[in-house]
């Protein structure tokens, strides 16, 4: 999912879904901030290390006003929301590093 994520970024060259924030960006939002989220914690992986144009959306969105006001904390998307979207889990039963930054600061 993430790599068609990044291809549609890429079509206008970001950082938004078409050549102006719009409609799709608010749509897609939450999705993204929750598999940002759920990827770091529970896999420790980076989403925003790994694809440049899905990070460029992220710093864009963040510089508007609305969306740091309606945006959440990457505890309350791991841990806190129920799994309306599928599950995700630790490898193996693991609990990482990356865990322990959501779980006891400062990482957001």
């Amino acid at each position: 999912m993430a790599e068609k994520i990044e291809e549609a970024l890429e079509f206008y060259e970001g950082p938004y879904f078409l050549r102006e924030f719009g409609t799709a960006d608010v749509i897609i939002a939450p999705y993204l901030q929750r598999m940002n989220a759920s990827l770091f914690y529970y896999k420790g992986y980076e989403l925003r290390r790994e694809y440049p144009m899905i990070a460029k959306w992220f710093d864009a969105m963040e510089t508007r006003e609305s969306y740091r006001g309606t945006m959440s904390d990457h505890n309350t998307h791991a841990t806190t929301l129920p799994d309306v979207l599928g599950g995700c889990y630790f490898k193996f039963g693991t609990y990482l590093e990356s865990s322990k930054l959501v779980d006891q600061g400062p990482y957001m």
